[in-house]
């Protein structure tokens, strides 16, 4: 994972659907660092993959409904500043 500024990261879950594609190309035209969580069950990874290599970007395949091993911060949570769950 990148280490990322905690004062302009935003969590984006359901991120490669339509509305969460384009909530995220907003958030990284306005400066923030997107971490885009979707298992693409109702998404696509074409509606995200013009933003692999954009530098605030990382995406992570994954379903919410499971536990996932975030790397921790010392206080054991992964520090974002907005969250927008748009996983149904």
């Amino acid at each position: 994972m990148k280490e990322y500024d905690d004062s302009k990261r935003t969590l984006v879950t359901g991120g490669a659907g339509f509305l969460g594609s384009h909530l995220i190309e907003r958030l990284l035209e306005r400066g923030d660092e997107v971490l885009c969580v979707d298992n693409f069950f109702t998404g696509t990874k074409r509606n995200i993959v013009k933003l692999y290599d954009h530098p605030r970007f990382e995406f992570v395949r994954h379903d919410i409904t499971f536990r996932c091993m975030w790397r921790q911060t010392r206080s054991g949570i992964l520090r974002v500043r907005f969250s927008y769950p748009l996983s149904a």
